[in-house]
């Protein structure tokens, strides 16, 4: 397995934690010496991945303790590159200031969350306290938002 770190030393013990919300890591400050090179679409995208495609395997009780411990020990960022190249490949430095600053605002957080629930949902997962639904003021800032932002200009 591609970014497995064998070392018992460095596996993490909170990977498996699926109650945790997948968005956790973007909601955290960034280094110092990262702030400026962390995109936040990145993070978000590797939190999903990690969260809802890696997490649902390791639990699953399938693997062997030496595959959840191999899962468990990977490189979290593996494909950040790749990721970040494509996020700059198609916005412009200035949308990706405006997908940071909604994503890091209380209803870009609660949207995320909130969508990475319903993935949880539709993969079979029990919820065991949904979250609320966007209120009136939330949906419209995100519907702004939304209709700004992924609505094709006709």
């Amino acid at each position: 397995m591609t970014g497995c770190d064998k070392t018992p030393e460095t596996v993490d013990d909170t990977a498996s934690d699926t109650s945790e919300t997948v968005v956790s890591e973007s909601e955290a400050a960034p280094s110092e010496t990262n702030a400026q090179n962390d995109l936040i679409m990145t993070t978000i995208t590797l939190d999903t991945v990690n969260g809802l495609l890696f997490a649902p395997i390791i639990n699953s009780g399938a693997l062997s303790e030496e595959q959840v411990s191999c899962l468990e020990s990977r490189d979290k960022d593996l494909g950040k590159a790749e990721v970040d190249r494509f996020y700059k490949s198609q916005f412009t430095d200035a949308e990706l200031k405006e997908l940071d600053d909604f994503y890091m605002s209380d209803v870009g957080k609660k949207l995320l969350a909130f969508g990475n629930e319903q993935l949880r949902v539709m993969n079979g997962e029990e919820v065991a306290t949904p979250m609320a639904d966007p209120t009136p003021e939330e949906m419209t800032e995100i519907q702004t938002f939304m209709d700004h932002h992924w609505v094709p200009n006709i």
